[in-house]
């Protein structure tokens, strides 16, 4: 598998430092499950998401060697209840990530990469399909087949990947953060798509 990174040094990043969900963290969590007692992110970056679940294990997961890195620092003294947490940080394929630690007590939450060109121009995080369509089409025919349950997240208008989540069949929720900076000229949103339909109150 080939793993690309931006090789111009000189171009401006397209969004504020390494990405993620920085505005609209605190509206997905809500939506999580209750109760997680293994958390399974094949994405992870930055552990933004990650750093404020509430689990009994931590599975997290990325190819960026420096997203790797963060991760093991940030989790190194990570506790939950005053009890250490079980944590294990990969640097593996999503799909086999997946697949390895899926389980009946798994949540599995994806924030794929949701713009190409956000990776063309910058050097730390990995992508590694041709086109952002794949990540989504790939998870959409893996998790329906977990064990645990799982949660998707995209850019509203899914400009990239087809409306692949919309199309889905799964249930979908918009959130917007109307009192963060704007993003591309509009205030920070992202998609949710879940098998979770609790978790969206239906």
């Amino acid at each position: 598998m080939s793993v690309s990174w931006s090789t111009n040094k000189r171009s401006k990043l397209m969004i504020s430092g390494y990405g993620g969900l920085t505005y609209t963290k605190d509206l997905i969590m809500p939506y999580f499950p209750k109760k997680i007692i293994r958390f399974v992110e094949p994405f992870a970056g930055l552990g933004r998401i990650s750093e404020m679940v509430n689990a009994e294990e931590l599975y997290l997961n990325d190819l960026s060697d420096y997203a790797v890195n963060t991760l093991k620092n940030k989790f190194s003294q990570t506790t939950f209840n005053n009890q250490k947490i079980n944590y294990k940080i990969e640097q593996m394929d999503f799909r086999d990530f997946i697949k390895k630690y899926d389980s009946e007590d798994s949540f599995i939450f994806c924030d794929p990469p949701w713009r190409k060109n956000i990776y063309d121009n910058h050097e730390r995080p990995a992508f590694t399909e041709k086109r952002i369509i794949d990540y989504y089409e790939a998870l959409l025919e893996i998790l329906p087949q977990c064990k645990g349950d799982w949660m998707i997240t995209s850019d509203r208008d899914e400009h990239e990947n087809g409306r692949r989540l919309q199309k889905s069949g799964y249930t979908n929720i918009v959130l917007e953060a109307t009192d963060k900076p704007k993003f591309y000229g509009r205030n920070p949103a992202v998609r949710l798509c879940s098998n979770l339909n609790r978790s969206f109150g239906l």
